[in-house]
C-alpha cells in the first residue's frame, strides 16, 4: 500500500517530463500485488502533471478516446 500512496502522490513538480514519466512507470511496476486498472494510472499521471500544453494536450486525448469508446 505504500508504493500505491507514492504513486497517488507524485507530482511533476520540478522533474523533467522525461523523468516524471519514468518515475510513474517504475511505481506501476513495483506495484505487484494488486495491479492497477489502466484508466486509473492514465488519470493519476494527468492528475499528477504540471499544468501546461502537455497536460493540455494529453487531456484532451483522453477525452476523444472515451468519446470514441462510448
Amino acid at each position: 500500500m505504500r508504493l500505491q500512496g507514492r504513486f497517488f502522490s507524485l507530482r511533476q513538480g520540478k522533474l523533467s517530463l522525461e523523468r516524471y514519466i519514468q518515475e510513474m512507470r517504475s511505481l506501476c511496476a513495483a506495484i505487484t500485488t494488486s495491479p492497477l486498472p489502466e484508466s486509473v494510472k492514465v488519470l493519476a499521471f494527468l492528475n499528477g502533471l504540471n499544468s501546461g500544453p502537455v497536460r493540455q494536450e494529453l487531456y484532451l486525448i483522453k477525452v476523444k478516446n472515451a468519446e470514441e469508446e462510448e
